[in-house]
């Protein structure tokens, strides 16, 4: 059986590839910033009141959001991210009607633990009962498998950042989403007080971190000495996270490939 398992990782690293948008200095589209943007209200195409962004599942690895929890009144929905628009506003608006959001796929509490919301069956669900093309399928069929580093953004933010050697890095501030693309920018570190390095955030990309051995913090291949060099910003300047060269930095930095199209120098 674990032969059969299929994770959607480095697997895709060729699609990503040809997929890439040539090179340009135009800045990112708008970042939203991932624990505010849970609780936004969100609006149908005909004007109904959906509910509210519960939370935002997203997989580091492949630095995507993988659907989006809306609560109504009645139930939890999973709703692909490309389904969204206005997300810079309040209400949100989903680009269904009424009907044709309710007929979607539910996240109840059988899907909401760690067991289950990774499962690649479970998002293909969510995809194809709204006609969205499920991007991660390929040689596999797109329900076959796991994503192997989904998060809850809710249970991100806060979550403890270790080294591979054990040591304490901080935690994690928040998370940029590139909601217009469906993508994980950034997760934006916090430095342990120890490490002496000031009250600025470090940008680095979603791919630098995996689950600790016991999955209750992240763990990421960083120490003191390489986070004094790396891309920072001071955390009430949002807009550099917009700004292309200072995300190409931070790709760079981390030897990571941006999806934005600028090619990783490696370190």
């Amino acid at each position: 059986m674990k032969s059969q398992i299929i994770t959607y990782s480095t697997a895709l690293a060729v699609l990503w590839a040809v997929a890439m948008p040539a090179q340009t200095t135009a800045p990112l589209s708008h970042l939203e910033r991932g624990k505010q943007f849970i609780g936004k209200n969100v609006r149908s195409t005909d004007n109904k009141r959906a509910g509210k962004v519960d939370d935002v599942i997203v997989d580091l690895t492949t630095g995507r959001i993988l659907y989006v929890v809306v609560k109504g009144s009645n139930k939890r929905l999973s709703i692909p991210p490309a389904l969204f628009s206005n997300t810079q506003d309040t209400p949100i608006r989903v680009n269904l009607d009424e009907s044709k959001l309710e007929a979607g796929t539910e996240f109840t509490s059988a899907v909401d633990t760690p067991q289950t919301i990774n499962k690649a069956d479970y998002v293909s669900k969510v995809y194809k009962s709204y006609d969205q093309q499920a991007w991660w399928a390929g040689a596999n069929p797109a329900e076959v498998g796991t994503f192997n580093n989904v998060h809850k953004v809710s249970d991100l933010v806060g979550m403890k950042v270790i080294n591979v050697n054990g040591n304490d890095m901080g935690k994690v501030d928040n998370v940029a989403l590139d909601m217009a693309v469906g993508r994980v920018a950034f997760v934006l570190l916090d430095p342990d007080s120890s490490l002496k390095l000031g009250s600025d955030l470090y940008a680095l990309p979603p791919d630098a971190f995996t689950w600790n051995a016991d999955k209750k913090a992240l763990s990421s291949d960083i120490d003191q000495q390489k986070l004094t060099a790396a891309p920072h910003f001071a955390k009430d300047n949002w807009s550099q996270l917009t700004d292309r060269t200072f995300a190409s930095k931070v790709y760079q930095y981390y030897g990571k490939q941006a999806y934005f199209g600028l090619q990783p120098t490696g370190r």
